[in-house]
């Protein structure tokens, strides 16, 4: 099926206004997701990764989400199995039955260090990963009292496919968060225009919404894009950054661009996931102010295959991260993503001693 407007009508009162839900009630910190997990002791995208981030005491985490030949959900992030299994199958040609049988490296390489799991672990379907962290009697929750329990939050991220005219991800998984009624639990986010309006077009209650990424400055600015590093040493010494907008030419146009959400307004969208790369001193409060939920990502990146500025030295990566991440926590980013859940957590409970949960 191609990636035009469903035949279903689109619900207006589902137009952008101002997020309110589990994501944000109660919360006056920035929230911790763990990217694909977020886990150094398991491997990306498996539930023993997703269980890890909730152990060490992140809000929920992002995961990506693949369909298969035969229409599965899976959590995958790459279209080819190999680079984490060591077989090579395409996810989007492949059926659920032959996925089922693949397992995880004992060890994956990334750009920053060799993790190592001394196991390997099966591929998970979406929905049993939803079903087991669905809040409040999902197994996820067993053993926690109830004054202590809370949702375990999840972005559901699409992953751009090849070609882009395939999209039946966008309603398979709207259609599958609506039958879990984990609504209030879920944000879903892609770099896919098309996958994005199929959501909104089969559920229009869901919050989706636009990720930015850095990468649009390589075809559309010359100049590079915000960087804190780039900021004076008083920045790096933990003292609040000032990151200005671009003045003029290309760089202010894309600037411009993102902060006006055009895009984002088109799709219909509740929530934006900007890289911190794209954010200045008032691009969080322009989006809160249009009544959007801002997450931003990725910080301590393992994987960098993405990243312009590749930083393979353990020590400055995390150096580097937790400066990010104070500027991030100082304009009121809704959540972070991380590669690191546990090292976040500790970080953002220091900057935000005193504050409620």
């Amino acid at each position: 099926m191609g990636c035009g407007a469903s035949s279903d009508k689109k619900n207006e009162t589902a137009a952008p206004g101002r997020f309110h839900n589990a994501w944000t009630e109660g919360h006056k910190r920035t929230l911790v997701l763990g990217h694909r997990g977020g886990s150094l002791k398991y491997p990306e995208n498996t539930l023993e990764a997703l269980q890890d981030a909730m152990a060490v005491g992140a809000d929920g985490v992002e995961i990506d989400v693949m369909i298969t030949k035969d229409g599965k959900l899976v959590a995958f992030h790459d279209e080819n199995t190999e680079r984490m299994t060591g077989e090579s199958l395409v996810v989007a040609e492949s059926t659920w039955e032959q996925l089922s049988q693949l397992r995880t490296r004992e060890s994956v390489e990334y750009d920053v260090e060799t993790l190592h799991y001394g196991a390997r672990f099966p591929i998970p379907l979406v929905e049993d990963v939803l079903t087991h962290f669905k809040y409040p009697k999902g197994k996820a929750y067993e053993g926690i009292a109830e004054s202590a329990k809370r949702p375990f939050l999840f972005n559901l991220e699409l992953k751009p496919s090849t070609p882009l005219t395939s999209c039946d991800v966008g309603p398979a998984i709207a259609k599958l968060v609506e039958k879990l009624g984990m609504a209030d639990q879920v944000v879903i986010t892609s770099f896919d225009f098309a996958k994005l309006r199929r959501v909104e077009k089969t559920v229009p209650k869901l919050h989706s919404g636009w990720g930015y990424d850095d990468d649009v400055t390589k075809y559309l600015s010359s100049e590079p894009a915000n960087k804190w590093y780039e900021e004076d040493d008083e920045v790096k010494k933990g003292i609040d950054a000032k990151q200005r907008h671009p003045t003029s030419g290309s760089a202010a146009f894309v600037q411009w661009l993102i902060e006006c959400a055009a895009v984002d307004r088109l799709i219909g969208a509740t929530v934006v996931a900007i890289e911190h790369t794209l954010i200045d001193d008032d691009t969080v409060k322009k989006f809160h102010d249009k009544g959007f939920a801002v997450g931003s990502y990725t910080l301590y990146p393992y994987d960098q295959a993405a990243v312009q500025r590749k930083l393979t030295d353990k020590q400055q990566l995390y150096e580097e991260s937790e400066r990010v991440l104070a500027q991030l926590v100082r304009r009121r980013v809704n959540w972070v993503e991380t590669d690191d859940a546990a090292a976040t957590v500790a970080a953002v409970a220091k900057l935000t001693r005193g504050d409620n949960a």
